[in-house]
């Protein structure tokens, strides 16, 4: 209490008790004694309120932007909402109770001695928020504040591509954006991820000049204020590089020329390969993800032989060469060599199985692959396999481990007996498969 507060109740005091004195003395010589005076007379207090933020906007719906775990923390339990009735006062005393009603049900729930208080909100809606406060002659007068509670605005960024080369513009758009206040009143863009909104407006455009990721975000700003970002990645690569080598680098006509395009270059892979063959400038055999094809050329003289790539990202490149193709009449080979084993029966030897076989001395090249699969019991399992390149002419011997399965089988039985799948291509890129009965002992 005041000091002018307490020269004000004493001055009332005083002037209350010669009255009644006053009073007696003047009954006395009446005879009588008069009604005792009235109390001291008290003001109630003056109350004030002030709610900050206000509006204020709830938790958002989606955020997209990266945030911390302090401030997803902060969002999960609602916006803090502070209330100050600091602005009340009492004219002739001291305001000694402060009672809320935050949630707008008329009940004051809270009961402070102090002129603040706050509380989190995660629903929107409108709430009247009042304060009571009472003086220390109990007199009481409350304060009501409207409360608008409402949803952040949901940014969305859409994008012509996400994907793009060195250069390409890409536009972007945030009119997909909603607020349940209403329409978005501003749109501000970073383009270049340095934290700073330097385009305003519903769409941007922007191009990068070098290969990488890259971040764009949108800020958006409802009709009442309240902000919300949202961002996105966008990847710029490099276009791909088309190349390919051909064997023979010189082919006789008719000789089968092996066109490959595992030169070609990209940042990420080249998931498609068209080849122009007949040199009209259209790309008419496709070799999807296989980098090489087989061609043979009818006449001699150049030939103008095309290649375009497509990498994982859909960017193409393309390039041509001419081929000088010689006069020598190759004669065409259509018939690969069909290879078997040299012994049906072997024995295992540190745990592998020698299988050996011969590439025809006709044969330039034989690319020899050896499956063991199981019969009997072990029907349909493979239990072992093995490759090797080998010159025409020259043998090879494949030392095929023996698997877990065939191991234990072959302990307990002695003997088992496999197939095997003997697959050749030989250097014209012909290819054969035989089976043979092989006997595995111990």
């Amino acid at each position: 209490m005041t000091a002018a507060h307490t020269s004000r109740r004493i001055r009332r005091t005083l002037l209350a008790t010669a009255a009644v004195a006053g009073a007696v003395g003047i009954a006395g010589q009446a005879g009588a004694l008069p009604p005792p005076p009235p109390p001291p007379r008290n003001d109630p207090p003056v109350a004030a309120l002030t709610v900050s933020p206000n509006p204020a906007a709830v938790q958002p719906s989606i955020v997209l932007a990266p945030i911390t775990t302090r401030e997803l923390q902060v969002l999960r339990g609602g916006v803090l909402v502070s209330f100050d009735a600091s602005a009340s006062n009492d004219p002739d005393g001291t305001i000694v109770r402060y009672e809320w009603d935050l949630d707008g049900d008329g009940t004051f729930e809270k009961t402070t001695t102090t002129p603040t208080i706050s509380r989190r909100y995660t629903q929107p809606g409108t709430i009247r928020t009042r304060v009571r406060v009472t003086d220390d002659f109990n007199a009481m007068t409350t304060k009501p504040v409207d409360l608008l509670l409402h949803r952040a605005p949901t940014p969305k960024i859409t994008a012509s591509r996400t994907v793009v080369l060195p250069g390409d513009t890409i536009v972007l758009n945030g009119n997909g954006s909603t607020d349940d206040s209403g329409p978005i009143a501003k749109y501000e863009w970073d383009l270049d991820g340095d934290g700073t909104f330097e385009k305003t407006g519903p769409e941007a455009t922007t191009s990068y000049g070098a290969a990488g990721a890259h971040t764009v975000r949108l800020r958006v700003t409802d009709a009442l204020g309240a902000p919300a970002t949202s961002a996105i990645s966008l990847r710029v690569h490099r276009q791909p590089t088309a190349s390919f080598a051909v064997r023979p680098v010189t082919p006789g006509v008719g000789q089968l020329a092996t066109l490959d395009g595992a030169p070609s270059e990209d940042d990420g892979s080249i998931a498609r390969y068209q080849w122009d063959l007949d040199g009209n400038g259209t790309y008419e055999t496709d070799g999807g993800g296989a980098a090489t094809v087989g061609t043979r050329f009818a006449v001699p003289g150049p030939a103008r032989v095309g290649l375009r790539v497509t990498d994982n990202d859909g960017a193409t490149a393309e390039t041509t060469r001419t081929i000088q193709v010689s006069q020598q009449v190759v004669t065409t080979d259509v018939t690969a060599p069909s290879l078997r084993p040299a012994r049906t029966r072997v024995r295992i030897a540190k745990g592998r199985v020698a299988v050996a076989l011969t590439c025809p001395s006709s044969e330039g090249t034989c690319r020899i692959g050896v499956r063991l699969r199981g019969t009997g019991p072990l029907a349909g399992r493979v239990l072992g396999s093995g490759s090797a390149t080998v010159r025409g002419g020259r043998s090879v011997t494949l030392r095929i481990a023996l698997s877990k399965a065939g191991k234990t089988r072959l302990r307990r039985a002695g003997a088992i007996r496999t197939t095997a799948v003997v697959s050749v291509t030989d250097g014209a890129g012909n290819r054969s498969v035989t089976r043979t009965t092989v006997r595995v002992s111990r």
